[in-house]
Formats: structure tokens, C-alpha cells, sequence
């Protein structure tokens, strides 16, 4: 299992690649450690911002890594 300073460098590298990154529902779980389910959860409750693009939703890096600071991952929360 990742550590939070490990999925924090994972995403600056992603970063490095594209400064437009976005993730799709699937990876941005598998950044949180999380079920795509328990993803969905979360972002019905509001605790994960979403951006919306033509009709599918996307988290940018800078969405994922706030919610990593503000409530840690799994097996961190």
C-alpha cells in the first residue's frame, strides 16, 4: 500500500506529463485506494470536487491532492 507521500509524488509526476492531467472515475480511486464505489460516495457527499466535461466527470491532480490533505487515503482516514 501507498503512503501518502508516495501517491502526493505520484501525482506531481503525472503532473510533470501534462499540465491539463485529468482522471477518469477508475483512476482517480486507484490514486485514493479506494473502490470506484466507495469514489462515488464520496463525490455524491461532496468531499471530492468534480469538473465536468461535455457529459463525464473528471478530477483534475490538484481535486485528488486536496482531498489526499484534507482527509488523507486509505488506510490513513
Amino acid at each position: 500500500m501507498l503512503t501518502v507521500e508516495e501517491r502526493l509524488d505520484l501525482l506531481e509526476r503525472k503532473v510533470m506529463l501534462s499540465n491539463q492531467l485529468l482522471f477518469n472515475r477508475n483512476q482517480s480511486a486507484k490514486v485514493l485506494g479506494v473502490s470506484p464505489t466507495q469514489f462515488d460516495r464520496w463525490r455524491k457527499q461532496g468531499k471530492v470536487v468534480s469538473t465536468c466535461i461535455g457529459k463525464g466527470l473528471h478530477w483534475t491532480q490538484d481535486d485528488l491532492k486536496k482531498f489526499i490533505k484534507d482527509n488523507g487515503v486509505k488506510g490513513f482516514l
